[in-house]
């Protein structure tokens, strides 16, 4: 599921100064109770509580052949786009490295 956003939270703080009921906040601001109480507890936005991720989910698989995946992309991109797309669609997963 994905956070609530800001301003849905940012709501909901307002109303439960105005009234201080957390179930009664919760409906105005248009969330479950159980998640309103998570937000008053963490007392922060969601788009703070986010964790960047600086590791790698899996093993590089072209680290035995970089110089290769290297000449095969320079090679690719000399070869240019044809009405804004690609002409070799099959190399395009290689851009992500």
């Amino acid at each position: 599921m994905k956070p609530a956003p800001d301003n849905q939270v940012r709501k909901l703080m307002e109303e439960l100064s105005k009234h201080g009921a957390v179930g009664l906040a919760a409906i105005k601001a248009g969330m479950d109770r159980k998640t309103a109480r998570n937000y008053i507890v963490a007392a922060t936005l969601p788009s703070q509580m986010r964790a960047l991720r600086d590791w790698r989910t899996r093993e590089d698989p072209f680290t035995e052949h970089r110089e290769e995946v290297e000449a095969l992309r320079r090679d690719t991109q000399a070869l240019g786009c044809q009405d804004g797309r690609r002409s070799n669609p099959p190399t395009k997963h290689l851009d992500r490295f």
